[in-house]
């Protein structure tokens, strides 16, 4: 479940390792750290049918590194300047340029930042909310790890 972008590729990051999930208190190490681990496991907490599908989302708002994002704003910023070099039919000089380019890495800036911001608030709630499935199950049947999928659907139904 490795996965970084095409453009960072994992560079700036410290050694890799695994994070197994045992209990409800092992997720907080997902919203005290960013990019340490490689693969996230939920070690026998739900069922053989959800606990990948949550593996895979929890990774993903982990290991999100905030470029799509940040593409995305520089994409829209270097739209909005081609638009007006084509319709104010502007001579560039060396300001214009320099307001350009500043636009430019203010936009990929920006957007790096709040694709990372929007990435830890839905890894936050999808953490609270998993940490108390992981509880109302605890209470339902005394032990982590004799889950079925559907005491974790009894849960969740219960939960809401």
């Amino acid at each position: 479940m490795s996965g970084q972008c095409a453009g960072c590729r994992g560079r700036l990051s410290a050694p890799r390792r695994t994070l197994c999930i045992h209990t409800a208190r092992d997720l907080d190490l997902l919203l005290r750290t960013w990019n340490r681990y490689d693969t996230i496991i939920l070690a026998g907490v739900l069922g053989p049918d959800d606990g990948p599908a949550w593996e895979r989302r929890l990774f993903a708002l982990y290991d999100d590194c905030g470029c799509d994002a940040g593409g995305i704003a520089l994409l829209l910023v270097l739209s909005v300047i081609a638009w007006l070099l084509m319709t104010r039919r502007a001579h560039g000089d060396w300001h214009a340029a320099a307001l350009a380019i500043a636009a430019c890495l203010g936009a990929a800036l920006f957007g790096k930042l709040a694709g990372i911001l929007i990435a830890r608030i839905r890894l936050w709630r999808d953490v609270r909310y998993l940490r108390c499935v992981i509880l109302r199950l605890v209470d339902a049947a005394g032990d982590v790890r004799h889950f079925t999928a559907g005491s974790e659907r009894r849960a969740r139904i219960a939960w809401h």
